[in-house]
């Protein structure tokens, strides 16, 4: 499998001064309407924005007054968006908070609106960690919180412009998920999470809620379902309306296809999707080191987010079958 094209660190900098540094790792990939919207580590204060059917960059939005934690730790801010709201999400993993902001600038600049602020206190201990960000179908935000390993769902038509979980539990169960990356829901309203401790049970897991309880329970892994698929390090997944999960691993450099059949925990399929990068400029010819991904099912493509090299690939889903695993 081949990127149809790929975005370089420096593509949307133009006019920046040369002593400044542009590049960045990538921490997430999302779009609304025709824009694609990419956000680094570190962030230089701004969101790169490209026109997503060509690929050219835009001139990028201003999110100085989100005031960042720009550390050099890559999960730092999840990343997502919202049609129905016409929003962007951004977390902030060390201040313990959720962003929500405007797609474009206001006032005639590039400078986006807050919208509104959650502040994602701690199940326990110091820091909640929110690390990755999804949308559900009814547009409730699932927010999963690396530091206290819980999986959030805030619902923000309640008050957007307070703490509103809707959900918040921590995830005991038969065994210990901890250390969640990032949860995307599937269709049945189970949530998929990726997750990577303890180190035997690294991998994907479908939760659901417990009724009346208000807390998850685990009733499929990958770990048990698809024993030939082992992850490196799982990082964040994208689902499409099949309930066919992309995952990237980061120590393997592969995306890699899950599907979940039922709720037996011995059923499920699973494939890798070789990728190869035939380009005489690139140095490197596989993914290097992929971080975060995202499906724009629309469009039939996926975009893959680098922690090392750096770039955004952009791949054409009809070049993904996943018809085998569906049957």
């Amino acid at each position: 499998m081949k990127p149809l094209r790929i975005i370089k660190p420096d593509d949307g900098f133009d006019g920046v001064e040369p002593e400044n540094e542009v590049g960045g790792r990538v921490a997430g990939v999302t779009s609304i309407g025709n824009e694609l919207y990419v956000i680094r580590i570190p962030t230089h204060g701004k969101i790169q924005v490209y026109d997503k059917e060509q690929g050219t960059p835009k001139e990028p939005l201003d999110i100085t007054a989100l005031h960042l934690d720009d550390n050099d730790d890559p999960w730092e801010q999840g990343f997502t968006s919202c049609t129905r709201r016409n929003c962007l999400y951004v977390s902030d993993k060390y201040k313990d908070k959720v962003y929500a902001v405007t797609p474009h600038g206001s006032n005639g600049t590039q400078k986006c609106e807050v919208l509104s602020t959650w502040v994602v206190k701690p199940h326990n201990g110091t820091s909640a960690g929110p690390s990755g960000l999804s949308i559900c179908r009814d547009g409730n935000v699932i927010v999963t919180c690396y530091e206290d390993s819980t999986i959030r769902i805030y619902k923000p038509d309640d008050d957007p412009k307070g703490e509103q979980p809707l959900i918040f539990k921590s995830m005991q169960t038969k065994w210990v998920i901890k250390r969640p990356y990032h949860a995307v829901e599937l269709s049945d309203g189970r949530i998929a999470v990726s997750h990577y401790f303890p180190d035997s049970k690294k991998g994907v897991s479908l939760i659901r809620l417990v009724p009346d309880k208000l807390e998850w329970e685990v009733i499929q892994n990958s770990m048990d379902c698809m024993p030939l698929i082992k992850f490196g390090y799982p990082r964040y997944l994208t689902v499409n309306s099949n309930d066919y999960i992309f995952v990237v691993d980061q120590m393997k450099s592969e995306i890699i296809g899950l599907h979940f059949k039922g709720n037996n925990v011995e059923n499920g399929t699973s494939r890798v999707f070789p990728v190869s990068i035939e380009d005489e400029a690139e140095k490197v010819k596989s993914m290097d080191e992929p971080w975060c991904i995202y499906l724009d099912e629309g469009a039939k493509r996926i975009y893959v987010g680098e922690k090392t090299g750096q770039r955004v690939l952009v791949f054409d889903t009809s070049s993904m079958s996943v018809n085998e695993a569906l049957e």
